[in-house]
């Protein structure tokens, strides 16, 4: 069974002016009282209420003996009406107290808010940062690879992906050695470390540039190998052929 603020506040109103020759003003505080035997069983309950503090006067006590069912209740009222003096006492109303404690509030805490606002600023100015970084290493290799005019593109962006990168300055020496050499060398040297788990790009070996290049060259035509684009003539060749044949 639940009681209102109201009423538990009346309990305790009522019972020092029917019961107390003092006004509800005197009141100064109260408890609850139990009384227990030497095996702790509790046996006896008393409220008292007390008078006389605000006049520099000897306390004076009102008691009354309470069963164990409506102790709790004697309790929860006694605690109210201290609570109630006390923010009176402060300045307040019992009106405004009431609505504190009966109202669903719709303030926001705003301190809370603002504190979550400014993590949640941070928190973004940090991933925004982090998009930007990754934004700006991608042009400064397009920058980067405006320098050079003899770069294999496929060897280079197959080792960067295989690497992955996050500062300019490895893939500025990565440029600085691969353009040394011409297009079919660099696309070996990739393929050599990561077919080897290699942590870089090596150097050929002395000989094996010169031999490698009297091998093959390397000429993009519309970003293919010179090699690939006969291949791909010659299977265009044969599928022409299949098809004269059919017809």
């Amino acid at each position: 069974m639940s009681f209102t603020d109201e009423q538990l506040l009346n309990l305790v109103n009522n019972t020092i002016i029917k019961k107390t020759e003092y006004s509800i003003d005197n009141f100064t505080g109260g408890g609850v009282q139990t009384t227990s035997t030497h095996n702790h069983k509790i046996t006896k309950y008393k409220i008292y209420l007390t008078f006389g503090y605000d006049d520099k006067r000897n306390s004076i006590s009102y008691s009354q003996d309470i069963d164990e069912d409506t102790s709790f209740i004697w309790h929860k009222a006694i605690i109210l009406k201290v609570k109630s003096m006390q923010t009176l006492n402060a300045g307040s109303s019992l009106s405004e107290l009431n609505e504190l404690m009966n109202s669903n509030s719709k303030i926001e805490d705003r301190d809370n808010k603002i504190e979550i606002e400014d993590r949640d600023k941070e928190c973004n100015e940090f991933v925004t940062k982090l998009v930007t970084k990754k934004k700006s290493l991608k042009l400064q290799i397009a920058d980067k690879l405006e320098e050079y005019d003899n770069i294999n593109l496929d060897a280079f962006n197959e080792w960067v992906a295989h690497k992955k990168y996050k500062s300019i300055t490895p893939i500025t020496k990565l440029l600085n050695m691969l353009t040394r050499h011409d297009y079919y060398v660099q696309q070996e040297m990739v393929d050599n470390s990561i077919m080897n788990n290699y942590a870089g790009i090596f150097e050929p070996k002395a000989g094996t540039a010169k031999q490698v290049q009297q091998k093959s060259t390397y000429t993009p035509v519309n970003g293919m190998r010179a090699n690939d684009m006969i291949k791909e003539i010659a299977r265009r060749e044969k599928e022409d052929g299949l098809k004269n044949a059919i017809s």
